[in-house]
């Protein structure tokens, strides 16, 4: 069995499109969106194990996060995907 595709899910909300993604076999690294409101329903709706955080993303920098935020992040070689070429 392959190993699954990842995504990031940007400006999340309530995580109707992670939901979407996983059940087309995709799994979530990271969920962000700026709402507070919007991050909490999204803890609700979706796995544990995505890490959801309320950043706006017109300033957001990753490496201001921290490194224990980050880490489990970047543990999951995100970067190493295949870009598909059209």
């Amino acid at each position: 069995m392959s190993q699954a595709l990842t995504f990031i899910d940007l400006f999340c909300g309530c995580g109707g499109f992670t939901l979407g993604m996983e059940r087309a076999d995709f799994r979530c690294l990271a969920a962000i969106d700026f709402n507070k409101e919007a991050v909490a329903t999204f803890k609700a709706n979706c796995p544990e194990d995505i890490l959801a955080l309320n950043e706006d993303l017109s300033a957001f920098r990753p490496r201001e996060a921290g490194c224990t935020t980050w880490s489990r992040f970047r543990r999951r070689h995100c970067w190493r995907s295949p870009v598909p070429r059209i």
